[in-house]
């Protein structure tokens, strides 16, 4: 079967050819790109001619960060930005959908995301839910998604009292007078994730199909899922083989991190020893992923910073230096590459230097690893990342959106100055959707630290491919590569800069199937 795609503004992200009319793809595979004349052969014989009139394409999106189990969130409870507790109850009372059930029978309700402001000076605390839910365990994610608050009967069940002490990773906040307010940071929350259970994979099944649709709709056709936990990669696996995914999953397996990874450190570590296992056609189990550190959100601001007198805060630090450099090691001599969490520039150049270690120990040519979030980083590390081949990953992709308040991070220029390779990522759900135009406008429009366009087309295309190791086989429309493209509504390159965030994809093809279409 094949398609050709004429009369188009075609962008293939080649800088040999970055512009050509006409696209012929075969069985999934582009076999001719150029001007009408040099493609007319192959558009002749092709067994269907789409006329784009004149409308831009460009290849599909790469999403170099996202949850593709945030589709959990259409049948778990959600909550508005500036939800308070009579809101939030009400929701929760109302939900009578699925819930996630324990090895006890108990039914938990689930919800998110607060915002801690929402909920009084004094910070978030479980009493309006024990009021409301006194028999049912209640687990509310927080923004951040590295923070929870639970009621009385989901600390019962997860064994915290006021007797529990804080970990070196994790607090268990407590009132003026030592009473458990229900807030759990960090670490302090694997307690509840291991009693809390997990919804069927029917469900989880419904969840992943809801991703992807919502992943076509803005054009993302391969992404790095950065918390693959087994009963995603079942799903995964499931709807590969029924060709029913639609996306190229790069799915970093957990380590060390019990709350994403939905399982215990040891079991954790056995996925990733046979991670080949959970493999399947679009599906690429070669990659890891460690947290280092929190979140520089406030009010808990648990991300690892560099104080004024040059030293790293190891107070905020997850993982001691030396189990992360022997790691390091580890998964490097496996080959597989490695996504590190790090909200701060101190978990930042603790990063590098391990990555550093693992280069001086195995050598050089190893896979190449990459840095997620990058939204803090100090002036002396950004020249640490290409030498080094390491990737910056930017997201989340909110540094546009005044509610979060973080314009002032995200250096996009000193990142490509310094030679890094740069992509972008939602972090979905972090980010409201995976959609990552309206990030891109707003790299763009970032002051003292934009870039261009081309450059930002490039982070979450070409750049994403070569992350993953697939540059060979998509991430630009050159012949050889997959027919991975979608078609804009409007030309980026030719519309004003504030229109480019508003860009609505009118069809989404992967592999040279159409998986979402509004022509």
């Amino acid at each position: 079967m094949s398609t050709a795609y004429v009369n188009a503004a075609i962008y293939t992200g080649d800088p040999e050819r970055p512009w050509v009319s006409s696209l012929v793809e075969r069985d999934g595979v582009v076999v001719a790109v150029g001007d009408d004349d040099a493609t007319a052969d192959e558009v002749a014989v092709a067994d269907e001619v789409v006329d784009v009139g004149g409308r831009m394409i460009m290849p599909g999106v790469h999403d170099a960060h996202t949850h593709l189990v945030s589709g959990l969130n259409r049948w778990e409870v959600s909550f508005a930005p500036d939800a308070g507790e009579t809101e939030i109850v009400a929701a929760l009372r109302a939900w009578d959908g699925p819930r996630p059930v324990d090895t006890q029978g108990n039914r938990w309700l689930v919800g998110g995301r607060y915002w801690p402001e929402a909920l009084g000076e004094n910070g978030p605390d479980r009493a309006f839910l024990d009021e409301a839910f006194p028999d049912e365990p209640v687990m509310l994610h927080d923004r951040s998604a590295h923070n929870v608050l639970v009621n009385a009967r989901a600390l019962e069940l997860a064994g915290i009292d006021a007797s529990t002490p804080d970990t070196k990773n994790g607090k268990v906040v407590r009132d003026a007078d030592g009473r458990v307010t229900g807030e759990l940071y960090e670490q302090a929350r694997w307690p509840i994730f291991r009693v809390m259970g997990v919804h069927d994979d029917d469900v989880m099944g419904l969840a992943v199909r809801h991703a992807r649709d919502l992943n076509h709709r803005y054009g993302v056709t391969s992404v790095q899922d950065a918390s693959s936990t087994a009963q995603l990669l079942r799903v995964l696996r499931s709807l590969d083989e029924s060709d029913e995914l639609g996306l190229h999953v790069a799915a970093h397996l957990v380590w060390r991190e019990e709350s994403f990874g939905m399982a215990g450190l040891d079991e954790l570590d056995r996925m990733i020893d046979h991670h080949d296992d959970y493999a399947s056609r679009h599906v690429d189990t070669r990659f890891v992923k460690f947290w280092l550190d929190g979140s520089p959100i406030p009010p808990y601001w648990t991300h690892s910073c560099i104080h004024d007198d040059g030293t790293v805060d190891e107070e905020h630090l997850l993982i001691p230096q030396d189990e992360m450099n022997a790691a390091m090691v580890r998964f490097d001599a496996a080959g597989l590459t490695v996504k590190v969490h790090c909200g701060g520039e101190g978990a930042v150049r603790r990063a590098l230097d391990a990555v550093e270690h693992a280069r001086a120990t195995n050598g050089p040519d190893g896979p190449r690893h990459e840095l997620a979030h990058c939204c803090l980083v100090d002036a002396a590390d950004f020249g640490r990342f290409a030498p080094l081949r390491v990737g910056a990953e930017m997201s989340p992709a909110v540094w546009h959106l005044a509610e979060h308040d973080v314009s002032h991070l995200y250096e996009f220029d000193t990142v490509v100055a310094s030679g890094a390779e740069m992509t972008f990522g939602t972090d979905w759900s972090v980010a409201d959707t995976p959609n990552l135009f309206p990030a891109l406008q707003g790299a763009i429009q970032h002051g003292d630290h934009s870039i261009d366009l081309a450059t930002g087309l490039a982070a979450m295309t070409i750049n994403g491919a070569r992350a993953v190791g697939h540059d060979d086989r998509r991430g630009t429309l050159v012949p050889g590569k997959a027919a991975d493209l979608i078609v804009l509504d409007r030309n980026l390159f030719e519309v004003p800069i504030d229109e480019i965030g508003d860009a609505v994809v009118l069809r989404t093809v992967v592999g040279g199937r159409t998986v979402h279409d509004l022509m």
